[in-house]
């Protein structure tokens, strides 16, 4: 690329006879900054003017020049909007000047692929996916296409870009993990299509900077059916959050605020049973989800948690066992169970 006696209008000139390959160009209060892979020599040295533009430069795809504070996109204005409203001409207009898909607008740094995501244009989406487009590139918000897909509910797109081979396990700078940030966003839909693509059982027990996984979230918010694929894909109860409860705790709680039948939390916690790691972790309180489950008159999930190896002997900081603080319902369970396994044990 050659530039000759370019006046930028920012107050400073240059004189080359030959320039190669500028990766990047910016001039700031009349500062210069010159980022070069190949510079030929120099023949004459640079010389201040008045603040002068005589012509337009020609970027290369993935220059950025910032003229004082005027900022020339990597992406022009044109494409963007020609991606915002889905128009493939433009697009097309575009690509045959040089425009690479992957540069980003620095303002908000999102690639053409994300604003076609966010905006739910499926048909561009394949487009840019045939081109190779980047998949996993974040934008300033820590946000990439397959995140702005499933927040915005555009299912197929999401499908498509998980076809395509978009992460499942990359942490984006807001450090949120996709699996829970699906949850989050309630797009139950994608659970199981997410969890089909993920390869290690250790990635769907990630949490979040408050010690809260995907599986927090979907107990959380109730959901059984995401509950159990979660849990057949190996997440754990046991995990505790930064307030020392685990999510068995969590259910509970969650129960007891809510008018939902002591059936319906039976049936969740008895499933959440089933991977429940370090069954007798107390809380802040020194109890344990024995005594959340005896307190609530959860007799399916009291039973359960007695026949995976809670502890019934074990006190909270006030002295009290699960006996003394259960229901007259969990009581019968629990005195039963003592009375049973007494009793195995002497035959024994």
């Amino acid at each position: 690329m050659s530039l000759d006696g370019v006046n930028f209008n920012a107050g400073f000139s240059v004189q080359a006879s030959t320039l190669d390959s500028i990766s990047t160009s910016q001039i700031c209060n009349g500062f210069e900054t010159l980022s070069v892979q190949h510079i030929e020599p120099i023949k004459s040295l640079a010389t201040f003017h008045e603040p002068q533009r005589t012509e337009n430069i020609p970027l290369q795809t993935h220059d950025k020049v910032v003229l004082g504070n005027i900022v020339q996109m990597d992406l022009p204005k044109d494409f963007l909007s020609g991606c915002q409203k889905g128009n493939l001409s433009v697009i097309n207009a575009f690509e045959s000047s040089g425009v690479s898909f992957n540069a980003k607008d620095p303002a908000r740094g999102k690639t053409a692929l994300i604003v076609v995501s966010a905006q739910g244009h499926e048909k561009l989406v394949d487009y840019f996916i045939s081109k190779k487009a980047e998949l996993d590139c974040f934008d300033t918000q820590g946000m990439n296409a397959l995140m702005y897909a499933i927040k915005n509910g555009h299912l197929g797109i999401a499908l498509k870009l998980l076809d395509a081979g978009a992460s499942v396990t990359l942490k984006s700078p807001s450090k949120a993990h996709l699996l829970i940030f699906t949850i989050q966003n309630k797009r139950y839909e994608l659970v199981q299509p997410i969890l089909d693509v993920l390869d290690k059982k250790a990635e769907v027990n990630k949490v979040n900077s408050l010690k809260q996984s995907a599986l927090y979230f979907a107990v959380k918010q109730r959901d059984i059916q995401t509950i159990i694929k979660l849990i057949k894909h190996g997440a754990k109860a046991g995990i505790t959050d930064v307030n020392k409860k685990n999510i068995m705790m969590l259910a509970i709680e969650q129960h007891l605020k809510s008018k939902e039948s002591n059936q319906d939390l039976d049936e969740l916690a008895v499933t959440l049973v089933i991977n429940f790691e370090n069954i007798d972790h107390m809380d802040d309180r020194n109890q344990t989800a024995l005594f959340y489950a005896a307190e609530a008159g959860l007799k399916n999930t009291t039973l359960s948690l007695l026949k995976a190896g809670a502890d019934v002997n074990l006190t909270d900081v006030d002295g009290q066992t699960v006996v003394d603080v259960a229901t007259f319902e969990t009581k019968a369970i629990i005195e039963s169970f003592i009375i049973e396994n007494s009793k195995s044990i002497h035959d024994c």
